[in-house]
């Protein structure tokens, strides 16, 4: 659906895989004009958005339903895209009714580009189909989704024991059915803790906790959040007695932790 007339708006980051191929490789590979926004907040959104008159937008849930809150005015982006977490019905039904705006769900991951995509112009009934297959991507539902494209990269510097990455091929981490209408979403049962569409590694997060308090037992795990766009919350399993995890405890702990690594719940002994 990407046309010569689009401009893409570019308010999510282009550090990561999603925001660097949806936004400046379209510019370099394709000629899509850019207009990148420093923050994604609503009020420059707004400013950015009222300037073209046709916008490519994408853009990931929890960003979606703040714009939605912020007044964001979308009736100039007749193109929007969401990727990196779950995309519920109810965001997507929102975004429909309140500005016309039909939400088309990306999957993919950093290994292997993307994989389906929700193309269709009608709302989703079932929220795990995730959209169908891409031209030239194949994949098949072993253990979890394995899936061959020229677009899987090379391979990691190194491999872990049972990994299956480069050569054209790639194993994710989440368990996916494919059926006639496209691929469902079942769970990920990778380490990697999902916070609002940023892939957080929980042993790198437990080794700064441990650094910063001194305290050998500490760990590091992922807990399905209340809030659906933000996915999942960091959850620290500390080895004291929960009386001794104060706020000045956990201040210390997360002082050289990026803000979307702070743990949101803390579990002592």
């Amino acid at each position: 659906g990407l046309k010569e007339d689009h401009v893409c708006v570019a308010a999510i980051s282009p550090a990561h895989s999603y925001g660097l191929t949806v936004t400046v490789l379209q510019t370099v590979l394709n000629g899509v004009p850019m207009h990148w926004l420093p923050e994604p907040f609503p009020a420059p959104l707004n400013g950015a958005l009222h300037q073209h008159a046709r916008v490519f937008l994408p853009g990931i849930p929890a960003l979606w339903r703040a714009w939605l809150m912020g007044g964001v005015a979308l009736d100039r982006a007749d193109l929007a895209l969401s990727a990196g977490s779950p995309l519920t019905l109810e965001l997507e039904r929102h975004a429909f009714d309140a500005h016309g705006v039909k939400l088309h769900n990306l999957y993919g991951t950093s290994e292997c580009g993307a994989v389906a995509y929700d193309a269709t112009a009608t709302l989703r009934e079932d929220a795990s189909l995730l959209g169908t297959l891409l031209p030239g991507v194949q994949a098949e539902a072993a253990d979890t989704l394995v899936v061959q494209s020229d677009a899987v990269g090379l391979g990691y510097d190194e491999l872990l024991p049972g990994e299956c990455f480069g050569g054209g091929r790639f194993q994710t981490c989440d368990r996916i059915t494919i059926a006639d209408d496209g691929l469902h979403f079942i769970e990920s049962v990778g380490a990697g803790i999902n916070v609002a569409g940023r892939k957080l590694c929980p042993d790198e997060i437990a080794a700064k906790l441990r650094t910063a308090t001194g305290v050998a037992k500490i760990d590091v795990r992922g807990q399905t959040s209340r809030d659906p766009e933000r996915c999942q919350e960091v959850v620290a399993h500390v080895g004291l007695p929960q009386a001794e995890i104060s706020v000045e405890f956990r201040q210390k702990a997360c002082a050289d932790l990026a803000p979307w690594e702070i743990p949101r719940r803390w579990v002592g002994i």
